[in-house]
């Protein structure tokens, strides 16, 4: 709640006009789609977006899979600094 209450009011707030809250409008979204520079931003962000989520998930399946198949020195560190981040080895 204490994340996701504030970005509900503020989606529900983008839905009404500003200072006195007459009514329901779509003025901010329609001025949104309309301007392309902003959309050309969007667009550049959903790009980066998609390739770090890919780039991520493929390395993150590789590791779990060599982690889980293979046995190597320093899998169990790997593992321990995996599972608890705050594990610093002390070699």
């Amino acid at each position: 709640a204490f994340l996701y209450v504030p970005l509900l009011v503020l989606i529900a707030y983008s839905f009404f006009q500003a200072p006195p809250q007459t009514g329901f409008t779509m003025q901010w979204y329609q001025a949104l789609w309309q301007d392309p520079n902003l959309l050309t931003v969007a667009g550049n962000s959903l790009l980066v977006a998609v390739v770090a989520s890919t780039v991520a998930t493929v390395f993150g399946t590789l590791a779990a899979v060599v982690l889980r198949r293979y046995r190597f020195f320093g899998r169990q560190v790997l593992i321990m600094r995996f599972y608890f981040p705050w594990f610093k080895p002390n070699f």
